[in-house]
């Protein structure tokens, strides 16, 4: 058993994001083993003190630090700095000195972070501590991408200098961690290619709890839908480059369709687009599960994101059929047209939905192999698997209480 330290940018509860999900799970199944301390920046009291009680009961034990506010003034001056715009967002003189105390007063084994722009803090101490950095997304790719999908032009050139800032910064952080995991094993090809570590970098994909999903029984479907994080820029993008160019065309074929885009935090301009008759917005719902059990087709119309996408494996999990872009399905393993469809402009990606709303037997072998591959390779049982063996064979190699 090893003792661990693990920070978070954000509570891991409730669980109703990817990042959310992926690390509440991880410090769920790491506690059966170890002893674990999950030190993360918090925001909402209320919310947090409902989370440190089902955190103690997985038995993590949590310390939270209230996440520094910055004002927008302080925020405009350091668009005007060479250090990157995240470092001023999440770096704290209070979180780095409880990293300290953690380390030294637990005799911590392993710190284990979360997300590279956590990466700034100090994590070398006379003791030697194994450390470990999970990127969920590569961010300095996002931001790539972000600036070149961008038609807005302050977002287009803050992305581009942010991306100049962080790159090479992601690429000092990489350097200070003794292992790396990612979520597929395109992020491994491309964080040893661009950001040339020595470390290892080991893949641990997401899951998804497949018992959670298929205990609610499908409903008759009446409607396409979209799950995800609506503050989130790559699902803003996703939802305008939906519902301007594909859902039109699939209105001329399927009248009365509807869409639902379900997800918290809703931009101004995702609220605009809810006009209570074919394109409803939810916001934050507590269970996604009713809108996906009466769903049609998920539609993932993504053209920004590294990672992998839990809204398929939600889908899958549910029993909903799929169709992508090649950037929502990216770092999955799948065969195309037996586990979800994909298409990369809007005429395919309208024409395969309607395909998908007419033809009930093509929605059901969609349904049954997409549940059929979360069962082998992305239910947590099978994520639990390998996380043991990465710390067994690699990280915890050497380490004893």
């Amino acid at each position: 058993m090893s003792r661990i330290l693990f920070i978070s940018p954000y509570v891991p509860y409730p669980l109703n994001n990817g990042g959310r999900i992926r690390i509440f799970n991880l410090l769920r199944h790491l506690a059966v083993r170890h002893k674990v301390t999950l030190l993360t920046y918090f925001t909402q009291q209320s919310q947090d003190i409902s989370a440190k009680s089902i955190l103690n009961n997985i038995g993590v034990n949590s310390i939270f630090i209230k996440k520094p506010i910055r004002s927008r003034l302080y925020q405009t001056g350091k668009l005007f700095t060479i250090t990157p715009y995240q470092y001023y967002r999440y770096w704290s003189d209070e979180m780095q000195n409880k990293i300290h105390d953690i380390v030294v007063q637990q005799n911590i084994d392993i710190i284990h972070i979360e997300h590279s722009y956590m990466g700034f803090f100090n994590l070398f101490f006379e003791r030697p501590v194994k450390t470990v950095l999970d990127m969920q997304n590569i961010e300095s790719d996002i931001l790539w991408q972000t600036f070149k999908r961008s038609k807005n032009s302050l977002r287009k050139w803050f992305s581009l200098w942010e991306w100049i800032r962080f790159s090479r910064s992601e690429k000092h952080i990489v350097k200070q961690f003794d292992y790396i995991t990612v979520v597929s094993r395109e992020d491994r090809d491309w964080v040893q290619q661009y950001l040339r570590v020595g470390q290892k970098v080991l893949v641990v994909p997401n899951g998804v709890d497949l018992k959670f999903y298929s205990a609610h029984s499908r409903q008759k479907p009446k409607h396409i839908v979209f799950i995800g994080t609506m503050r989130y820029y790559p699902n803003v993008d996703a939802v305008l480059y939906f519902v301007k160019r594909i859902f039109p065309i699939i209105k001329k074929y399927l009248p009365n369709i509807k869409l639902y885009i379900v997800g918290q935090d809703p931009t101004i301009e995702i609220k605009n687009l809810h006009n209570n008759n074919d394109i409803i917005v939810t916001g934050l719902v507590n269970d996604v599960r009713p809108y996906l059990n009466k769903a049609l087709v998920a539609v993932v119309p993504l053209r920004i994101g590294s990672g992998t996408r839990l809204k398929i494996l939600e889908a899958w999990a549910a029993g909903v059929p799929v169709v992508t872009t090649s950037v929502g399905c990216y770092g999955l393993e799948f065969v195309p047209n037996e586990h979800l469809i994909v298409a990369d402009n809007p005429n395919e990606f309208a024409k395969a939905v309607i395909k998908l709303v007419k033809n009930q037997n093509l929605r059901i072998r969609l349904s049954r192999a997409g549940m059929k591959l979360v069962e082998r390779k992305y239910s947590w049982k099978a994520i639990f698997a390998t996380i043991d063996d990465i710390y067994d064979l690699h990280i915890t190699n050497g380490v004893y209480e």
